[in-house]
C-alpha cells in the first residue's frame, strides 16, 4: 500500500531572499540575481523522512507592508 504525503510549507518574510533559499532547497543551486516575485512563487520538492515520500509544497509569498502617509 502506498500513502501519500502531501505538506505544504509557506514563506513570509518582509525582506528579500524567499526565492533564493526556495530554489536552494529544491534545485540545489544558488544564483545571485533573481526577478521579483510578483505575488506567489511556488516549487514542489519530494523528499523521504522514516523511508516514507513526501511531496512537499514550498510557496514563496510577497509580503509587503503599505503605509498610508496622507
Amino acid at each position: 500500500m502506498v500513502i501519500l504525503v502531501l505538506t505544504k510549507m509557506t514563506m513570509m518574510l518582509f525582506s528579500v531572499g524567499k526565492t533564493s533559499l526556495i530554489r536552494q532547497f529544491v534545485y540545489n543551486v544558488f544564483h545571485d540575481y533573481y526577478n521579483p516575485t510578483l505575488g506567489v512563487d511556488y516549487l514542489t520538492k519530494s523528499v523521504y523522512v522514516d523511508d516514507q515520500a513526501m511531496t512537499l509544497q514550498v510557496w514563496g509569498q510577497i509580503c509587503k507592508i503599505s503605509y498610508d502617509l496622507s
